[in-house]
């Protein structure tokens, strides 16, 4: 009985954690512009086949300019489970990068 009592706050926790990243990844999705929607949706739909979207906005917080987004988005396409096609490279980098830069200018 008494390990229910810790159980169902830190599962509720945990679901709270899950959707805020999602939540942040959809409040972007609002700000973009309508020809950064579609690639912004794909992008999250192929990050978030291997890790959370939350790494994705820490990594963008790393990177210096397009050259380095780019060059993480290849890095994840090399890898089989990423799913991301050598035709999404530039799609993909494309909205990380207008993410990047509106949060990140340099």
């Amino acid at each position: 009985m008494t390990w229910r009592l810790w159980v169902v706050p830190v599962l509720l926790l945990a679901l709270g954690a899950g959707c805020a990243a999602t939540t942040r990844w959809d409040a972007e999705y609002e700000r973009a512009p309508q020809a950064v929607r579609a690639d912004w949706d794909l992008a999250r739909r192929r990050c978030s086949r291997c890790h959370s979207l939350e790494r994705v906005f820490l990594q963008l917080e790393l990177d210096n300019d397009r050259d380095d987004v780019r060059w993480t988005v290849e890095d994840m396409a090399r890898r089989p489970s990423s799913g991301i096609a050598p035709q999404e490279v530039e799609p993909i980098t494309g909205a990380l990068d207008w993410y990047r830069t509106r949060q990140n200018p340099r």
